[in-house]
């Protein structure tokens, strides 16, 4: 419970913190800005919440397949082998999937809130207006270094986001509750 409780921490800390950003001073009273950042603020906690369900996903289809693999006795080569690359193909989509949107969420909430040195911010905020998308007038924030997930787990090592979405699943619904994270509350 102890380990669970600590990969929810991380998550709740940055969903505290994504809850209290505000603007600055010179901005709170510009609609559009006061607008904005409720928009960016409810999809990077939309973000969040999608993890999550990916998280759950995951680990069904990790479930699943252990379930084919427990039959084999029972099954033909041939009825096995088909469930199993079923199986294991629908796990290896939901991982990816995980790994995508893990990756995704990091980076928007970095670039949108976080404090990211003057260089990329200046980069990004570059981007953002070539494409004319309008830039947040708000107080940058520190986030734990990874967001979402333990510092020492490396996205891109496929067995690390295993161990750390079957641990966290453990307690997902109470996750979930504790941080309010459903798509229809935001």
């Amino acid at each position: 419970m102890g380990e669970s409780s600590a990969l929810e921490d991380i998550i709740a800390t940055s969903v505290l913190i994504l809850k209290n950003i505000d603007l600055k001073s010179g901005a709170v009273g510009d609609e559009e800005q006061v607008e904005l950042l409720d928009k960016r603020k409810k999809f990077a906690l939309n973000k969040v919440s999608s993890i999550l369900q990916d998280i759950k996903n995951y680990v069904i289809a990790i479930t699943a397949l252990d379930t084919v693999k427990a039959q084999r006795e029972n099954l033909s080569q041939q009825d096995y082998l088909a469930q199993f690359d079923r199986a294991d193909g629908y796990r290896r989509q939901m991982h990816n999937s995980l790994m995508r949107n893990m990756n995704s969420t990091i980076s928007y909430i970095q670039y949108n809130f976080g404090k990211i040195s003057e260089k990329a911010l200046e980069k990004w905020e570059e981007e953002q207006e070539e494409k004319d998308i309008p830039i947040l007038d708000i107080e940058r924030v520190t986030f734990p270094p990874k967001v979402i997930c333990p510092e020492n787990i490396d996205l891109e090592d496929r067995k690390q986001i295993t161990a750390w979405a079957v641990q966290l699943a453990l307690s997902l619904g109470q996750l979930k509750n504790r941080l309010s994270l459903n798509h229809e509350s935001l």
